[in-house]
């Protein structure tokens, strides 16, 4: 009778000044590092400038944009990029009600004067 097993690796990988350091290794056919998932729509700066709390979340979240000037449109995408809302972003901060919105990833995508930034946030129930 077969059991359950878990298999585990640990790479260090210290930093060496004056050398190349690979992003990413490989053992056989298994390849361990960061890929970029597309999601449909085009991130400019993951991030930056947008403040999400909580999150994960479950009923609401609290959008704050730094150094906000001026009105904004926030749109609420699925992890595919379909428009599930949009909002007009008139402050600096948002609380966005969650309840109708489904559960996962959705993106939350602010453009104002600043141009245009997206931050994943994560709907659980």
């Amino acid at each position: 009778q077969a059991s359950a097993a878990e298999f585990g690796i640990r790479l260090r990988r210290p930093p060496v000044p004056g050398s190349y350091t690979p992003e990413a290794f490989y053992l056989d056919d298994l390849y361990i590092g960061e890929a970029d998932l597309p999601t449909g729509l085009a991130e400019t700066s993951r991030n930056e400038g947008l403040l999400l709390l909580p999150n994960p979340a479950r009923d609401r979240v609290r959008i704050q944009r730094a150094n906000a000037q001026g009105a904004a449109t926030l749109d609420v995408l699925d992890a595919s990029g379909r428009l599930l809302r949009q909002l007009p972003f008139p402050s600096g901060v948002l609380q966005l009600e969650l309840n109708d919105l489904p559960t996962g990833v959705l993106l939350l995508a602010v453009t104002d004067e600043q141009g245009r930034r997206v931050a994943r946030v994560v709907v659980e129930r």
